[in-house]
């Protein structure tokens, strides 16, 4: 009998432990795929280094195209926020994706940049066909696709891993072992309360967890030490995606240790209120118990030895 409650203490605690893990598991690889399959926050945070990025596009155009028919500071000009919003955008795709960062077929960029041209053309009252406008623009984008192709959008390991069916194994994994652990505790404590204690250890662990790991991520620096794709604006705006997932985890983590702390909490009260019961139960029966034996040996106490020389006294049953 002894050994049978050892081995159920056992098998909860080491399944607590498999839940505690499966949740962690769970928890970061959600997150991760949800904010590195959003474009929109990719696009965002290569918003950030806007500047940088239209510095260097900037710089490339000024070295390889022409200063005639038309003065350089037009392509700089050129490249508007209306570019650079179209060229963030199609690079985060391309990230997402895992595409190469290529626009020199991009017609929608080509459209914005012959446009910006000949506004610039026409504001400057200078005389020259459209066709070489059109020219101008191609070699443009060209430039631009030259420059931006340095990044490896292709061969960011941080999304490779995501949109790899291993990482979608380990989630889905993940969330069998902790609920099959979840059931296992419940049916080897039958249901009852005691359950609760290994929950409770389990969320604040998995919790816990969380917290520390986010912290000591960020104390070795672990987002902005790694190349993502070898273009410095784009390897900035990674590593804040990075930490950005990193971050999420310490939310997380408090409401995994407040849950556990309250399921521990709720439990503790229903067993100080069962030992109170136990308790008071405990003494009500051991207060019986010394009424009836009180009672007893005042029914059933021999009688004293007569004293010789004294009338001796029976109860007689009619």
């Amino acid at each position: 009998m002894k050994s049978n409650y050892v081995t159920k203490k056992i098998s909860c605690f080491v399944l607590s432990i498999v839940l505690c893990v499966s949740i962690t598991v769970s928890l970061f690889g959600v997150t991760t795929v949800c904010i590195l399959h959003s474009r929109t926050r990719v696009a965002d945070s290569i918003s950030a280094y806007s500047s940088e990025l239209k510095d260097g596009i900037d710089s490339a155009l000024e070295l390889q195209m022409p200063d005639a028919p038309i003065k350089a500071e037009a392509y700089a000009q050129s490249v508007d926020s209306k570019v650079l919003g179209k060229i963030i955008n199609a690079s985060a795709k391309n990230i997402t994706l895992q595409k190469s960062n290529d626009f020199s077929l991009d017609a929608d960029l080509y459209g914005a940049v012959y446009e910006n041209l000949v506004s610039y053309a026409s504001a400057n009252k200078i005389k020259i066909p459209q066709q070489d406008i059109s020219k101008l623009a191609s070699y443009e984008i060209d430039v631009i696709s030259g420059y931006l192709s340095q990044a490896k959008t292709d061969n960011v390991k941080l999304f490779q891993i995501v949109r790899s069916r291993t990482a979608l194994l380990v989630i889905a994994v993940s969330v069998v072992l902790a609920i099959l652990s979840y059931a296992l505790i419940y049916f080897i404590n039958d249901g009852r309360h005691m359950k609760n204690s290994y929950f409770g250890m389990a969320f604040v662990s998995a919790g816990a967890v969380e917290i520390t790991g986010t912290f000591a991520a960020r104390a070795a620096d672990v987002a902005f030490r790694e190349s993502y794709c070898g273009f410095e604006p784009f390897d900035k705006a990674l590593a804040d995606i990075a930490q950005t997932i990193m971050s999420v985890q310490i939310p997380l983590g408090i409401v995994l240790i407040l849950t556990g702390l309250f399921v521990l909490v709720f439990n503790y009260r229903y067993f100080y209120k069962k030992n109170i019961k136990v308790s008071e139960q405990r003494e009500q029966n051991i207060k019986l118990r010394d009424e009836y034996i009180k009672h007893y040996e005042s029914k059933n106490a021999p009688k004293p030895e007569p004293i010789p020389g004294e009338r001796e006294v029976m109860d007689i049953d009619f």
